[in-house]
């Protein structure tokens, strides 16, 4: 299987038991393989950062997204966390 028709694969097995909100943010960190923080996801979406937050939280707990890094954010320069796709980081392991 190729790398796409795997991210492809995990895409399916994750789409339906998401909601609305949480889908949009995974597929916003599926995007960007070197990952996001919540300010980074919030500015891609167009929303308030206290939108993407409790969603990111819910998709760590079931473990859709988890840490990748710490790094300075591209719009405050302060050091954040940098959440990713599980699967992506499974891949690049």
């Amino acid at each position: 299987m190729t790398v796409a028709q795997t991210s492809i694969e995990a895409f399916r097995n994750v789409q339906p038991k998401l909601g609305n909100q949480q889908l949009l943010v995974y597929r916003c960190l599926s995007r960007h393989p070197n990952g996001l923080n919540n300010k980074e996801i919030a500015e891609a979406l167009g929303w308030d950062i206290n939108r993407v937050t409790p969603r990111c939280k819910e998709l760590r707990e079931r473990g859709i997204v988890e840490f990748f890094e710490y790094r300075p954010c591209s719009f405050t320069g302060k050091n954040t966390m940098v959440w990713v796709c599980a699967f992506h980081r499974r891949k690049n392991s």
